[in-house]
């Protein structure tokens, strides 16, 4: 039984991955994605490659005699902790992210690199790509992180693991309590701030922390930590976008020059504490991931982490998991 399928086509800075996951009662669940830099996310939406790629995939689904549902998701950014200086150095860039203050470096748990992130030092990275004047277009987003929480001083306001646009699209990690932070704005630039339940904390070991946001800013955060069998949701809110729909992330909403960037570790350039901790593999979604694919995208950073195998890799195996991967390079 097939139970999993993915192929790869790299040219230089850019990918396309082309998967599917098996799901409950027959169905195969197909997805496309182009890897990208961020100024060129627009194209995501119109290329005829990933189309193509859908289309072979619900060929592939007739043959089998399985019903096909499928989904495009365009990256806004990503970071691979494969990228990072070795263990011990200073980090002064990271894939398209420039250090902009503080003095982080890489650390080893687990016998994997992970970004050092220290509230002491008032650490944060900036993507290259900013300051931003465009917005980016979305049809909701999910961001699913590595982290390991340290509690520190300095908890107050939100301690930005991601940070888009100061208000746009942001989860962090209030160093003194564990509570988790959102933040989902649109237009009108609210800047609204939602914190996890009391009982719902994160200890201090690592896990993959996920946010799943729809178009309309209704949110949902999930928790999977270093032991745990399955993420269980840490709860659930709703953004405040003015009414509008949420498809877009606005840079400089509601006349705010300063929120234009892009950043890991804080809400830089505000002089809030920054997030303390450390950081993994990091993947922002500009679409709401959700089932098979969430799974999938989740299973797949706790293992590039070297975190516990995933319950389901043992089913996976037992079905004869098949990965074909073809590479081009320019």
């Amino acid at each position: 039984m097939l139970l999993g399928v993915e192929m790869a086509i790299e040219e230089g800075e850019g990918s396309i991955r082309f998967s599917f996951f098996c799901e409950a009662k027959g169905v195969l669940a197909v997805r496309a994605e182009l890897r990208t830099g961020a100024k060129s996310l627009p194209k995501v939406r119109s290329s005829n490659m990933l189309k193509r790629m859908m289309g072979f995939g619900c060929v592939v689904c007739a043959v089998l005699g399985l019903a096909c549902s499928g989904s495009m998701a365009g990256i806004i950014f990503e970071v691979d902790h494969n990228n990072l200086p070795a263990v011990g150095d200073p980090v002064n860039t990271w894939d398209d992210f420039t250090k902009s203050g503080g003095s982080p470096v890489v650390v080893d748990l687990g016998g994997e690199k992970w970004y050092s992130n220290s509230s002491a030092t008032s650490d944060v990275m900036r993507h290259n790509d900013g300051p931003f004047a465009a917005p980016i277009p979305i049809d909701g987003a999910t961001i699913v992180t590595a982290i390991k929480p340290i509690r520190g001083a300095g908890g107050d306001p939100w301690n930005s693991v991601v940070d888009i646009f100061y208000d746009q699209l942001c989860i962090g990690v209030h160093n003194g309590t564990g509570r988790i932070k959102v933040k989902i704005s649109g237009a009108n630039g609210a800047n609204p701030v939602w914190t996890s339940p009391a009982d719902k904390f994160l200890p201090e070991e690592p896990g993959v922390l996920t946010l799943s946001v729809d178009n309309t800013g209704a949110f949902e955060v999930f928790w999977r930590g270093l032991n745990d069998a399955a993420a269980a949701s840490m709860g659930t809110g709703n953004g405040n976008t003015g009414g509008q729909p949420y498809t877009a992330l606005y840079p400089g909403a509601n006349g705010r020059g300063y929120a234009t960037y892009i950043n890991l570790g804080r809400n830089n350039p505000d002089g809030w504490p920054t997030y303390n901790g450390l950081i993994g593999d990091t993947i922002v979604f500009d679409t709401q991931l959700a089932g098979a694919e969430l799974l999938a995208v989740q299973d797949g950073v706790r293992d590039a982490m070297a975190l516990p195998e995933p319950a389901t890799m043992s089913l996976l195996a037992l079905g004869g998991l098949a990965i074909l991967r073809r590479r081009r390079r320019a």
